[in-house]
């Protein structure tokens, strides 16, 4: 198991992640609509190292890298990492950002994962590494717990336009 950058031999196993996943994920933002993806399939490369050089993104928006969490190559789920915050993502967001396919949820994907992007996200020069969840998610903020934060705080944000409690978990590299 292991994240590699986006290539063409995981996209029919990504599209099908889509298909089975879409509508299962709290935000869709890590995910392509698959219902269209005849259009991004052309550019989807292209996006991802445009978002990683800063190029075209939206306002308030920090460039980030894409890595495909696969294993052999079925692709398991999506790792976004932040090197920089906004404001926004100093909020709710954090460094990284991780979706598992649904069918590959509640078997230690998320736990294997995820402590490669925060080995990663040190990797790449940021001392203090915050990762949040809604307090409401179970499963994400077990994982978190795991990773023996350095400090835990719990805030009140603005999300999908109502208040919502998050834990924001802030770790620093041993």
């Amino acid at each position: 198991m292991e994240l590699v950058k986006p290539e063409q031999k995981y996209l029919q196993s990504y599209y099908e992640a889509c298909l089975e996943t879409w509508g299962h994920v709290h935000d869709n933002y890590i995910l392509h609509n698959p219902g269209e993806y005849d259009e991004w399939k052309i550019h989807i490369f292209k996006d991802y190292e445009n978002q990683e050089n800063g190029i075209g993104l939206p306002e308030g928006f920090v460039p980030s890298l894409t890595l495909w969490a696969v294993d052999g190559d079925k692709y398991i789920g999506t790792v976004n990492i932040r090197p920089e915050l906004s404001e926004r993502l100093k909020e709710y967001g954090g460094h990284i950002g991780i979706v598992i396919r649904k069918s590959y949820r509640k078997k230690g994907y998320g736990e294997i994962f995820g402590k490669k992007a925060l080995e990663k996200v040190f990797q790449m020069g940021v001392k203090e590494v915050l990762l949040t969840c809604e307090e409401t998610n179970v499963g994400s903020k077990r994982i978190l717990e795991k990773f023996n934060p350095e400090k835990t705080e719990k805030a009140i944000v603005l999300l999908n336009g109502k208040q919502t409690s998050v834990l924001r978990y802030f770790f620093k590299k041993k």
